[in-house]
């Protein structure tokens, strides 16, 4: 605390009001969009009506608790909505890793804590690695690389869930780099699409909807797992052994993809999009 308080005690502070209302209207919505997850789609109403309350409220605050002039970059709110996304997906991992291993596999709680520390360790090693790649060739390399490594950990587990205890570990390193390299992305991608003036609210607020895609796909997908399955949607897998968990790597595999083709579509969009303010 010393050190800290010796290198970044000499900020200045300017005095700013918190909008209480605005925060407690988005906390109300996005509670009510969890429990319509989790437990009754009657919340669901609850949750878009307060919803459009915070959306009115943060419109004729003196100080909202989101700046809408964010929004009016659509740049930034296209970034938004694919690290909403991404997020959500790659919380597949985090949350369903420690369930298929213990129905499917039948581990001991502390080998699958075990099983999961070489992800760990070697998404920790990667990661500068990432952020040299993004530095060197730019986010969308990046981008496609993180993607083809979310890609195949999605297809594979789900065409491989029966498969050995140790060849799921090795699909596990995949899927976790996959993740950690998209969040590089995604947080230099934004970054890059907002002025100086706007950078800390803007990625205050991508923090802030990282939480929120966190909770609402974690919500979905044990919804999906409570339901379950009887027979596999992956046209390459016949066996039945965690068809639910195979089911959800599928369809997650597919997003992937989607997200990939929307991504290069904005891509080739942008060019197209700065010529046309040129000549305008």
């Amino acid at each position: 605390m010393p050190v800290y308080l010796k290198l970044l005690g000499d900020e200045q502070r300017t005095e700013a009001k918190i909008d209480w209302l605005g925060g407690g209207l988005l906390a109300l919505s996005v509670a009510q969009i969890l429990l319509a997850v989790t437990l009754n789609a009657g919340w669901l109403l609850g949750g878009l009506l307060t919803g459009i309350c915070f959306i009115i409220r943060i419109r004729h605050a003196e100080h909202p608790f989101v700046r809408t002039v964010l929004f009016q970059n659509r740049e930034y709110s296209f970034y938004l909505i694919m690290a909403f996304v991404v997020t959500g997906m790659g919380y597949a991992l985090f949350f369903t890793t420690p369930l298929f291993l213990s129905e499917v596999h039948a581990l001991e709680a502390s080998v699958i804590g075990l099983a999961m520390v070489p992800a760990a360790v070697v998404t920790a090693i990667l990661n500068r690695q990432g952020g040299k790649l993004a530095d060197k060739n730019g986010p969308s390399a990046l981008f496609y690389t993180a993607s083809a490594l979310m890609f195949t950990c999605f297809f594979l587990l789900s065409t491989l869930m029966g498969s050995t205890v140790w060849l799921i570990v090795c699909l596990l390193v995949l899927g976790y780099v996959g993740q950690s390299f998209m969040s590089i992305v995604m947080s230099r991608t934004i970054s890059l699409t907002l002025p100086a003036e706007q950078a800390g609210v803007g990625m205050g607020l991508l923090m802030m909807q990282n939480f929120i895609a966190g909770s609402i796909a974690m919500g979905i997908y044990s919804k999906v797992l409570d339901v379950g399955a009887t027979r596999t949607w992956n046209p390459v897998s016949s066996s039945l052994a965690g068809v639910i968990y195979s089911n959800l790597f599928f369809t997650l595999a597919i997003l992937c993809a989607v997200v990939v083709i929307v991504f290069r579509f904005q891509l080739h969009r942008k060019p197209r999009d700065n010529q046309l303010k040129k000549e305008v």
